[in-house]
């Protein structure tokens, strides 16, 4: 049994241990090459040297500064056009057959990528509240409505008239610039 063990550890263990320690030894000696392309760009101006960084100079008065008091991007103050899309479509069948539909909605918003995101927040927060207001404007919504272009368009209109109304009930500010139909299922 014991020739058996040293067979063994002859065999498979003793020449894994002699490769591993090997491989060990040779990376422990080798000494760590420097970024010669960092060194390239520096000896060629392409790019500062660490000691030579930009120091942030003082801001001027007009220029907008976050929670740690650092400059914001200009381009996060730019307005932009932002969706909230409503996670559920909405779906109901028409009073005059026995037909469905099935909508999804997305509510644009033109503001700062700051503000905007701030303002989806607050939507996915009142989701709940604004939902069964776009469903009272569904109610009674007839198949030639939504094959127009005209009449989805006033659709769209008062849903965005009631969300904004709404919005002005929970006392937010009447932020919604568009409703706009993501997915349009007639069956």
């Amino acid at each position: 049994m014991i020739k058996e063990a040293l067979g063994f550890f002859a065999t498979y263990v003793m020449p894994a241990a002699l490769v591993a320690g090997g491989f060990s030894a040779g990376h422990l000696s080798v000494q760590g090459q420097s970024d010669r392309l960092t060194a390239y760009r520096i000896e060629h101006g392409l790019i500062p040297e660490p000691a030579e960084a930009p120091v942030i100079a003082e801001v001027a008065a007009d220029v907008q500064l976050d929670a740690n008091g650092q400059p914001i991007a200009p381009s996060l103050l730019l307005p932009s056009y932002r969706y909230f899309e409503i996670p559920v479509p909405f779906t109901g069948n028409f009073d005059t057959s026995k037909r469905l539909y099935k909508l999804q909605l997305a509510l644009s918003i033109h503001q700062s990528t700051w503000e905007s995101d701030a303002t989806i927040a607050k939507l996915e927060e009142f989701e709940p509240q604004i939902r069964p207001v776009i469903v009272t404007a569904l109610i009674g919504v007839s198949e030639e409505t939504l094959r127009s272009r005209e009449g989805r368009q006033a659709l769209l209109a008062q849903i965005l008239i009631a969300v904004n109304d709404q919005l002005i009930k929970l006392e937010l500010k009447p932020v919604i610039e568009d409703v706009v139909i993501t997915d349009l299922a007639l069956t």
